[in-house]
């Protein structure tokens, strides 16, 4: 195949493209698996990036190759398919084994395919009966071999409406040989159990759906042509590959036989087996050197049992050695280590940030005591009351971690027996302590925080920042003075009440101080009419046309005025004082040039005559006003765009007076579509008139935003100017286009390539996720009452500062999946949500690191591995807390730069880094970094416990083993090598001398942390 990897390869840091090339030397030594481990965070995905470009060259011309992409839900799948498809221009088939052998997914015989499977939905069709798209093409193969009334009554379940169920029909045609696959799926007396079956029982019609669906994945399995199969975050599915008779794992190795001609398999896990076992944890989680070994097992293929077993023996010896180093009774432990090593090296590398003891890591971790009061205890009596009388137990830890529980705890086992049971109305007086004080939530009245761990979180987000106030973060590099250093929260935890709450509650708290601080009285209504709205009636132009300005990308006002310009020239400055050198600006570019003459103080028919020379502007803004319009804008906006260009005919002309310069100015700083068409303009490679597209249709999601109810008491005005002129003074003062340069420039990776992107050229596809971004409204959180006998649904609480990222929301279900993608979009956007409460569904796999450097371990974790899985969502490339230090210690070299001011400040710090010898092979200053500063910024981790809780003790025990842990490394009973090693007085030197290290060889020779100098 005709493809030039080199432009991939050249992106990769020198230790990603050591693990690249060492992969591929261990797939053209004969490995047919290889694991990359690479410590969370390093960029495993940008790994496989490389290793896909090199097959993918590697091939001929015309030849079929799939690339297979398994991950464990289609919202990682979505995330990193994104890079993973390195051809751009290809398909990517996100999708279900069943629906390969539909037309919808377009295979290509002579090409190559990327294709995402994820193994609960595509290996495992022992449980539930599939999406609906998968029974209906089941029911499009079968047409003609029974009757349509049969095959709709078998497969239509749980779609209750015919005319649904045919609009599923109408998206699936089979493709293939059909009369193959029917074959397959009547093969045996399948025909009889149709026929025969009780259509009206579900436990008839069950078994037989669920074997047709396996047949069906079974048949596309063996359609496939995988030249390499990825599967990221390995441990979730490792017991797919056991020797076992389930149908799951039958599917798996008949998947793997393509290994026997010549496909490989890539691996990708910074914790692929149990790194850590406990003494507390050993009878519930599992052994770690069993788990261990099974893994290498699993590495070595047909190999592996013996493998596994030699490295049983050498493991043991090094033990062994470690213990009687610890003693001083011995020098050959860095012998023994050695061998282990190189067994491993055969199918694993691993780099990692630092050495186990090191301090390196920019990590500050702080436990924090909370507390506990009258309150949070009687609703603690409350849960216990209602439990006791039910039989439940273990209820401390539900009231520990989240307040009025009962109104939050949605379908757990507890509410679950209250609302099954006939007494539940006796008990509503006992657990009423532990509800939301409906009284309160109607009226908008302050509702307590409930629970020591939710005040400590108030205090931080609501109390010592104004974040309450904000729609966006500040930027790391600001233009104007007074910027703020603030950051977006992370939460996890183990209980998935705990995210319903923290955005119900935080997120209410934030509205109520927001409307008490702007002096509103009232309680807001449930439905607020926009403040900002596009009419169509022309009685209301003149509100519409000023509203205009808002979504207009003016091309002159682009060129003319540019906040980072002026920041160059003249430093930091007042809003107000950057306003006076607008207007020079403005002024000196319209010295010789005549305009309309518009009385008024805003003249904005002055804006689309300025821009009358650029050739097809008007269209491309027309058109992208219309792609971010809502069905019921679509046509205001066109007309209102109409109305906004032709009222400058006519006028006559003159010189601009001083107000239109004075407006002009507050336009070219203010409006959101003329400063993302400046962030565009340095960081899109497309034709100007795209960029316009681009910015008017990302400003539409901006007028989303300002319609917010939340929002609506920063903008609401008594002023002739109206909402609109607040927003366009907002803007200005809250720096946006400071906070749009820094946002493109990470979106589009510094430089957004003239590509195809998901089928389409790529400025369209980021012109309308970061428009979905901005115009986020997340949905809100429902309060429940497992007391009543018929749930009420008009019981919610807002969530928009703070939102939930919860099992329940990501499911991978037949609708919603988007609103997940483009609610971790949005969190890793300077806008709202800035407080995000996951359960361990977040924990693995995705990035949150763009503009966060907070984490709350809500629950502390049970092992330090799971510590860092979390640490490692934020601790990640140019992660928030990085740039804020890079920003800090180069502004200069941005000041002094033409182009772009964050690429200039990026190639300063990596010239930095590399004269003191101290770049450690590309992980500085991507992943570390704090310049010498006085007081850098660090990820903070912060580990909440109630007083005299067994919560202290375990956070202590946890931040120790942290670490030492590594030191104990495949082995068995590892808190008792742990103990050893801990009472031994060892000196950090020496320590290092244990660690096994799996990093690939690379070039240089530098000693380092993250790398020693090893020989295969």
């Amino acid at each position: 195949m005709s493809f030039d990897p080199q432009p991939i390869l050249s992106k990769l840091k020198p230790f990603q493209q050591a693990t690249v090339d060492y992969v591929m030397s261990r797939f053209d030594a004969g490995a047919p698996r290889f694991l990359v481990a690479d410590e969370v965070g390093l960029g495993k995905t940008r790994v496989a990036q490389g290793v896909v470009g090199l097959t993918l060259s590697r091939l001929p011309d015309e030849e079929r190759a799939d690339i297979i992409y398994v991950c464990s839900n289609s919202a990682i799948a979505r995330q990193n398919l994104r890079l993973l498809n390195v051809l751009k221009n290809e398909e990517v088939n996100a999708t279900r084994l069943t629906l390969l052998c539909s037309q919808g997914t377009g295979l290509s015989q002579n090409g190559a395919n990327f294709i995402a499977l994820t193994p609960g939905t595509s290996f495992d069709k022992s449980t539930g009966l599939g999406r609906a798209e998968e029974r209906a093409l089941l029911q499009k193969l079968l047409q003609g071999r029974f009757p349509t009334r049969v095959l709709s009554r078998l497969l239509r379940y749980p779609v209750q409406s015919s005319s649904r169920w045919s609009e599923y029909l109408s998206r699936v045609e089979p493709d293939g040989d059909r009369r193959a696959i029917v074959d397959v799926l009547l093969a045996g007396n399948m025909k009889d159990r149709i026929d025969a079956c009780k259509l009206s029982d579900p436990a008839a019609r069950g078994p037989i759906v669920r074997e047709l669906l396996l047949r069906l994945a079974r048949h596309a399995l063996k359609s496939l042509r995988p030249k390499l199969v990825i599967f990221d975050e390995f441990q979730r599915f490792r017991n797919l590959f056991t020797d076992s008779d389930s149908e799951a794992q039958a599917l798996m190795r008949s998947f793997l036989e393509a290994e026997s001609i010549g496909a490989r398999i890539l691996f990708l896990s910074a914790t692929p087996y149990k790194l850590l076992t406990l003494d507390r944890e050993d009878a519930k989680d599992g052994d770690h050197h069993a788990d261990f070994l099974k893994t290498i097992a699993v590495l070595y293929g047909s190999e592996g049992p013996a493998a596994a077993e030699l490295l049983r023996q050498e493991i043991h010896q090094f033990r062994h050695h470690i213990r009687r180093f610890a003693l001083n009774q011995d020098n050959e432990a860095d012998l023994a280590k050695n061998n282990v090593e190189a067994r491993l090296r055969r199918v694993v590398s691993r780099h990692e940030r630092v050495a186990s003891d090191s301090g390196d890591a920019d990590i500050r971790r702080t436990m924090l005591p909370t507390t506990v009061l009258a309150q949070d205890l009687r609703q603690a009596k409350a849960v216990h009351a209602v439990a006791r009388r039910l039989g439940a137990q273990n209820t401390v830890e539900y009231w520990k971690s989240a307040p009025y529980l009962f109104s939050f705890m949605g379908n757990y086992d507890l509410s679950r027996r209250i609302r099954t049971s006939e007494r539940r109305g006796e008990f509503a007086r006992d657990g009423s302590a532990a509800m939301i004080p409906e009284a309160k939530r109607r009226k908008f009245e302050p509702i307590p925080a409930g629970n020591g761990r939710m005040r400590a979180l108030f205090e931080d987000v609501l109390e010592k920042t104004d974040l309450y106030r904000r729609l966006w973060l500040p930027a790391a590099l600001p233009y104007l003075k007074g910027s703020k250093r603030l950051t977006k929260t992370l939460i996890f935890s183990d209980w998935q009440m705990v995210p319903e709450a923290v955005a119900a509650l935080v997120s209410y708290e934030a509205e109520r101080k927001l409307r008490q601080d702007q002096k509103f009285v009232d309680p807001p209504r449930k439905r607020e009419p926009a403040l900002l709205r596009l009419r169509t009636d022309r009685d209301q132009d003149g509100s519409s046309m000023r509203i205009m300005t808002l979504l207009y990308p003016s091309a002159f006002l682009a060129r003319t005025v540019d906040p980072l310009a002026i920041w160059r020239a003249k430093g930091s400055l007042s809003p107000k004082a950057m306003q006076i050198e607008a207007e020079k600006l403005i002024t000196a570019a319209l010295k010789d040039l005549s305009v309309p003459a518009v009385k008024g103080n805003a003249p904005w028919q002055v804006l689309a005559h300025l821009d009358a020379g650029e050739k097809r502007w008007i269209e491309e803004v027309r058109k992208g006003l219309k792609a971010g319009s809502a069905n019921s804008e679509k046509s205001a906006a066109e007309r209102c765009l109409r109305e906004f260009i032709a009222e400058s005919d006519g006028l006559r002309s003159g010189s601009p007076s001083k107000v239109m310069i004075k407006f002009l100015a507050r336009v070219a700083l203010g409006s959101p579509a003329t400063c993302l068409l400046r962030a565009f303009n340095r960081h899109v490679d497309a034709p100007a008139t795209a960029r316009a597209f681009m910015a008017a249709q990302v400003a539409m999601g901006f007028l989303t935003l300002f319609n917010h109810r939340e929002v609506r008491p920063l903008f609401v005005s008594d002023e002739q100017d109206g909402a609109w002129s607040r927003v366009l003074d907002y803007c200005a003062e809250q720096d946006l286009q400071a906070v749009l340069d820094e946002y493109v420039y990470q979106i589009t990776n510094g430089w957004l390539t003239d590509e195809r992107d998901e089928g389409k050229p790529a400025y369209q596809t980021l012109a309308q996720r970061v428009r979905e971004t901005i115009g986020l409204r997340t949905a809100p959180i429902t309060l429940h009452n497992p007391f009543e006998r018929t749930p009420r649904s008009d019981r919610s609480m807002p969530s928009h500062l703070a939102a939930r990222f919860a099992e329940n929301v990501i499911q991978d279900r037949e609708v919603g999946t988007a609103r997940i993608d483009t609610l971790r979009d949005a969190f890793n956007s300077p806008f709202r949500p800035f407080v995000l409460a996951s359960t361990s569904v977040g924990q693995e796999g995705l990035d949150f690191h763009l503009y966060c450097h907070r984490l709350w371990h809500w629950n502390i974790p049970s092992n330090p591995v799971d510590l860092e899985q979390r640490e490692g969502r934020i601790q990640r490339y140019l992660n928030h807390a990085i740039r804020l230090n890079i920003a800090a210690n180069h502004a200069e070299a941005a000041r002094a730069a033409n182009g772009p001011a964050w690429n200039a400040m990026l190639a300063s710090a990596e010239a930095e880094v590399s004269a003191r010898g101290s770049a450690r092979f590309g992980l500085r200053p991507h992943w570390l970094y704090n310049g010498d500063l006085p007081d850098p910024v660090q990820i903070e981790t912060i580990l909440p416990h109630p007083p005299l809780s067994r919560d202290a003790q375990r956070a202590i025990l946890l931040l120790r083993s942290t670490a030492l842990y590594r030191l104990a490394f495949g082995q068995p009973r590892q808190s008792d090598l742990l103990a050893v090693l801990e009472a031994a007085d060892i000196k950090p030197s020496e320590r290092e001398k244990l660690l096994i290290r799996l990093a690939p060889p690379m070039q240089q020779s530098e000693t380092l942390n993250i790398v020693g100098n090893l020989n295969l």
